[in-house]
């Protein structure tokens, strides 16, 4: 049998990093090589090609790739002794070092696997923990939202430029619109121009100190119009690196409150005022009562002890004085009772026909002939085509001889007074005017107010009583009492009656 040797040199491909042995092993090296010996039995084909690692993923060449293989089992299998690769030295070698290796592999493994549990334990902590923290967030969340939602202020946050970035729906019942409605806009849009410039500079003055500022007081317009008193309440708010992001605070609504406040303050005012009209009526009846008390009880005890002793006429003059004292007395009673009717609009108005330039100039006479000389010269001008009119005598009788009554009173003796009465329509007018000591500037607003008298009367006697009636009187009848006066010049009294003219 002839003998063929065929070479079939093996693929140079580059070994991987996988392809390595371990430390410590036998390194296989490939033969460059394979002889055959075509002596033994083979069914290797004689035209095999050779390999090339080239050539990919071909299927031909898979096919001869496993044909070689094949053919070198059976070679070995055949031919072991002279073949064989590894001695049995270096296998018993070798399996040791596997076995040993397996030993590491596996305590490796045991190592990773404790590795492993404690991170999953450690990330079932971790989640457990975020688990924790989410629901403890989210609790917190509700609380905070229910107590925003639940409180009767309204709760806001603002940027530096003072625009709303949160609104709780409180506003709602607050000034009556959406809390979106709010949302980038002003505090100021929402009031009137004066209010908004007033408020507007207080929130200047307090966020460009970046303080916290509270209490601050402001009016805004509610949907429907009205007013609503507020109180403004907050504190920055800063980034990590100290700069301002705005501010966040509540606003309290304080209408009822400042309705109570104004409701005390009236209050307090009507008790200032009883007060002082206490005050003024304990110094008018001192002064007003005792000096009539005094000339009665004088007089009285004169007739006692001397009335045998005066004659019929002496009496008599005596009598009349007691009369006269006894009837101021009751005039003031009755213009106290006048007022307090006047006060509680319960004044009795009966009006009349009368002739008013008639009435005129019997009060006029009357206060002439009453006075002490030096008398005051009193002259009466009238206009009109007709003086009957209609309207209550005794109180258009009052307000006339009151008036008259003080030109005399606070002007020096012998100076004149004129009285000016228009008959005309749609007004009748009725002017008091004197050269007396007049009113000063400091008393002409209290002037009419009951047993309020001005500060410069001095010693003069008076209630105090007099003018307040005239102007309740005058209103009675639809009309006004005013006046203009200069102090050391003089005091005009004008009253406006729209009285019917009866022909």
């Amino acid at each position: 049998m002839t003998s063929t040797s065929l070479t079939h040199t093996a693929p140079a491909w580059p070994l991987d990093q996988t392809d390595l042995p371990e430390p410590g092993l036998p390194r296989l090296v490939a033969p460059t090589a394979l002889q055959i010996d075509t002596e033994q039995p083979t069914d290797l084909p004689a035209d095999l090609p050779l390999l090339d690692p080239h050539q990919g993923t071909d299927p031909q060449h898979g096919k001869l790739v496993l044909t070689l293989l094949l053919w070198a089992a059976t070679r070995c299998q055949a031919n072991r002794t002279s073949n064989l690769l590894l001695s049995p030295e270096d296998c018993s070698q070798r399996l040791l070092a596997l076995r040993q290796r397996n030993c590491q592999l596996e305590q490796r493994v045991l190592d990773l696997t404790e590795v492993c549990q404690r991170t999953t334990e450690r990330l079932s902590q971790s989640t457990n923990l975020h688990d924790k923290v989410k629901l403890a967030l989210e609790t917190s969340e509700t609380r905070f939202r229910s107590l925003v939602e639940q409180t009767s202020d309204w709760i806001w946050e603002m940027n530096p430029q003072c625009q709303f970035t949160y609104v709780s729906p409180r506003v709602i019942e607050i000034i009556g619109h959406e809390p979106k409605a709010l949302v980038g806009r002003q505090l100021i849009d929402f009031m009137v121009e004066d209010e908004a410039v007033r408020f507007s500079t207080l929130l200047y003055h307090a966020t460009q100190q970046q303080q916290p500022f509270s209490n601050l007081e402001a009016t805004c317009r509610h949907a429907n119009g009205r007013a609503v008193a507020l109180e403004i309440s907050g504190s920055p708010y800063f980034n990590s690196d100290g700069q301002i992001q705005g501010y966040r605070g509540l606003i309290h609504d304080i209408t009822d409150r400042k309705l109570i406040e104004r409701d005390i303050r009236k209050a307090l005012t009507k008790e200032k005022e009883l007060n002082e009209l206490k005050t003024r009526f304990i110094s008018m009846a001192s002064h007003e009562f005792r000096t009539p008390l005094t000339t009665i009880l004088a007089s009285a005890e004169t007739l006692e002890r001397y009335r045998h002793k005066f004659s019929e006429e002496k009496q008599i003059t005596i009598l009349q004085r007691i009369q006269s004292s006894v009837n101021h007395l009751m005039s003031l009673l009755n213009d106290m009772l006048t007022v307090g009717k006047a006060e509680t609009q319960n004044l009795d108005f009966q009006p009349e026909s009368l002739d008013l330039k008639k009435l005129c100039q019997d009060i006029i006479d009357e206060l002439r002939w009453g006075q002490q000389s030096p008398a005051a010269k009193i002259e009466l001008q009238w206009s009109g085509e007709t003086s009957t009119v209609l309207a209550d005598e005794k109180l258009l009788r009052h307000m006339v001889t009151n008036l008259v009554s003080n030109a005399i009173k606070y002007s020096p003796d012998g100076t004149p007074i004129t009285v000016q009465v228009a008959c005309a329509q749609p007004q009748t007018r009725i002017d008091v005017i004197d050269q007396g000591i007049g009113i000063a500037i400091a008393d002409q607003a209290r002037l009419f107010e009951a047993f309020y008298r001005g500060n410069n009367v001095n010693n003069i006697s008076g209630t105090g009583l007099g003018l307040a009636i005239a102007k309740r009187a005058a209103e009675r009848h639809q009309g006004n009492l005013t006046f203009t006066s200069q102090p050391g010049v003089g005091t005009t009294f004008t009253l406006h009656l729209p009285l019917t003219f009866l022909n």
